[in-house]
This record gives structure tokens, C-alpha cells and sequence, in this order.
């Protein structure tokens, strides 16, 4: 109007309008991520991938690095961490680069450099697929369980519409069990909240051998808050078990394509899983036979081993040794599944398992 103040700024800039900025579409590029609203993903940009491409290129020989060049690289990866579920889960490592720095360098670890090498491929799969936004936003859960972890094993229950209730076990080896802190083993170096987080990935694998979750939601419940803050936080700035943990999280996520939502429940709510944990000493057969009696559902409990590549991947990271990532991410989440979850197109609808958790 031609009474405004004459220093008033325009609310709307002529000149982005100008150049489409606040057009209406449906494909848009928005501060170096093309957002693509019909198909439903977020990618980089042709220039941001080749600028990451170009930091993994400069850092491959390189034994060290100034820390002012090694910040500006983490500030710049950061950025991705947007578009690839769990890849904060690397950054943990990366930031304990800093933490051990000389005065003036990083040195570029034999953990470090393996930790580049996982966030370099992370990088490179953006290249390949577009990250879906049901990847990094949750929905109502497709499958619900809950894990429990002790001394002598792990195991949890899941829960799907339309099939029959399932529950998994697998136990730790006695050398995982004999360095586990305790009133006994004060100088132990796993800790039960390590057993804990190894657990609730141990679920998600069984969860996505058994359905297909890609792009769709998995919630988890468990009792030990020090897991469920690694799982959402995706990282930890420490070469112990919970890194190595973080960082298998991280790739199995982007692999399986699937978005994991980890809550607590109450130690004594917990009653299934923390049975199942506790269960190492009898039989598949008797555990079955326990929960069809004790916990009975419409449908008989059914029993899935947990698969032997991902339970010595865990028992890798647990010992504090990078896991061989192929081998426990063999299975294809873009095969066909025998089955489809029974509400991904039927009405939404609460679930209500006959037993309390």
C-alpha cells in the first residue's frame, strides 16, 4: 500500500517468487534435498552428492587430518543424516575421532577408517535409492513386541494382525556371559544395557525375516532405558559395545528399509519377554507348551530362531569387533514375502493381545 512505512521490507521476495520458490509442486528442491511429495522420498542433490563423494575421495589415504578440516567434514555428513535412517549411529565413532585428537590433528584409526568406509557406503546407497519419508517418519506400527535381555540370553514376542503370535530366543556364549559387570565382575566390560540394546536389534531382524516391513513402522518395547536412549539417539561417542551396536543398527535400517520406534515398558509388565530371556535351560517344546498355557492367544504361539548370521554379528559387536555386515544383511527386503501384515490395507484398528505384556 502506498501508506507503508517507506523502510518496510516486503514480506514476500520478489525475486524468489520470481524464480518458482514459492510455486506449487509436488517434485522441489529445498536446501540441497530434492523432496518429491508424490512418490514420497527425499534425495540429495546431483551437487551434493558429488561434493560427499569428493570428502570419502580426499579422506581414503589420508592417516591425518587437521581437527579444523575434520570438523568441517563432520558438519557436512551431518547433514545427510536427514535422509538415511540410523546413520547417526556412525557418528558416534567419528566424534570420538575429535575426542582422542592431538593439538592440531586426527588420526585416522584402524576404527575410524572402518567406520568411513560404512558411512561412505550409506552415502553411496542415496546414490542408488531415494530415502522414503515412511523410512524416517513413523506410522502406526505394522508389528509390536517386546525384547528382554539377561546374563544367559535374549529373546521377545511379536505381534502382527492376522498372524499367529511369534517369540524368538537366542543365548549369549559363555565368554560374552563371564565379562559381564556385576557385583561379582566389577571390571567387566558389557554391560546389561549392551545385552539389552543387542536384544532389541536381534528383534527388528526377526521382525523383517518374517514380514515384510519396508516402509512401514515396528515398535519395540523395553525395560532398560539406557537401550531404548541408544536407539533413539541412534549413537554413542565411545568404542565399546553400544558403538558397535549403533553402527549395525544403522546399516540394517537403511537395508530393510523400515522405521523402528523403541519404547519403554515396565520391568514387571515384561512379563513375556523377560520369561523367554530367563528360558534358556529347557526346550523349544516346553517354552512353546509355557506360553500356549500360560499366555494363550487366538492363534498357537509359534517359534523363529534368530538367524545364525545376525546372532554372531551381535556376539561380534558385543566383543567389540566390527561384525561382517554382509552376511547378516543377505536377506533381499525387495523379494516377495510369502504374506503381506494383515492391516497395511485393512481399517486401523487398536490391537489387543488376550495377555498383558
Amino acid at each position: 500500500p502506498d501508506n507503508d512505512h517507506p523502510n518496510r521490507k516486503k514480506a514476500i521476495s520478489e525475486k524468489k517468487l520470481i524464480k518458482g520458490n514459492g510455486g506449487w509442486s509436488q517434485h522441489k528442491e529445498v536446501l540441497g534435498w530434492i523432496l518429491d511429495t508424490d512418490k514420497g522420498t527425499l534425495e540429495l542433490t546431483d551437487r551434493r552428492k558429488s561434493r560427499i563423494a569428493s570428502i570419502f575421495e580426499d579422506l581414503r589415504d589420508k592417516q591425518r587430518v587437521s581437527i579444523k578440516k575434520y570438523q568441517r567434514i563432520l558438519g557436512e555428513l551431518c547433514f545427510m543424516g536427514a535422509a538415511i535412517p540410523g546413520l547417526v549411529g556412525l557418528f558416534g565413532a567419528m566424534q570420538l575421532g575429535l575426542k582422542f585428537a592431538d593439538k592440531n590433528r586426527v588420526r585416522i584409526t584402524p576404527y575410524l577408517r572402518d567406520h568411513l568406509h560404512d558411512f561412505e557406503r550409506l552415502a553411496n546407497s542415496m546414490s542408488e535409492r531415494p530415502t522414503c519419508l515412511a523410512e524416517i517418519v513413523p506410522d502406526y506400527p505394522s508389528v509390536i513386541g517386546a525384547v528382554d535381555a539377561a546374563k544367559v540370553g535374549m529373546g521377545g514376542v511379536l505381534f502382527a494382525e492376522g498372524h499367529a503370535p511369534l517369540l524368538w530366543r537366542a543365548p549369549f556364549p559363555p565368554d560374552i556371559q563371564s565379562r559381564l559387570v556385576s557385583f561379582d565382575n566389577p571390571h567387566g566390560d558389557i554391560t546389561n544395557s549392551d545385552l539389552e540394546q543387542a536384544g532389541v536389534l536381534g528383534q527388528a531382524d526377526i521382525a523383517n525375516t518374517q514380514f515384510d516391513l519396508r516402509e512401514r513402522t515396528l515398535a519395540t518395547l523395553n525395560d532398560n532405558t539406557a537401550a531404548i536412549s541408544r536407539n533413539r539417539k541412534g549413537t554413542i561417542s565411545s568404542d565399546q559395545a553400544a558403538a558397535y551396536l549403533c553402527h549395525l543398527s544403522s546399516m540394517h535400517r537403511r537395508h530393510h528399509r523400515y522405521a523402528h520406534e523403541v519404547s519403554h515398558i515396565k520391568g514387571d509388565a515384561n512379563m513375556m519377554a523377560d520369561t523367554i530371556s530367563r528360558s534358556m535351560h529347557i526346550t523349544d517344546a516346553e517354552l512353546l507348551t509355557l506360553f500356549d498355557s500360560t499366555f494363550p492367544q487366538e492363534k498357537p504361539w509359534r517359534m523363529c530362531p534368530l538367524p545364525t548370521a545376525m546372532l554372531s554379528a551381535l556376539n561380534s559387536c558385543l566383543r567389540r569387533k566390527r561384525p561382517d555386515v554382509t552376511s547378516c544383511l543377505r536377506h533381499n527386503p525387495t523379494a516377495q514375502t510369502s504374506s503381506r501384515l494383515g492391516w497395511l490395507s485393512a481399517k486401523t484398528s487398536g490391537m489387543t493381545p488376550s495377555s498383558a505384556m
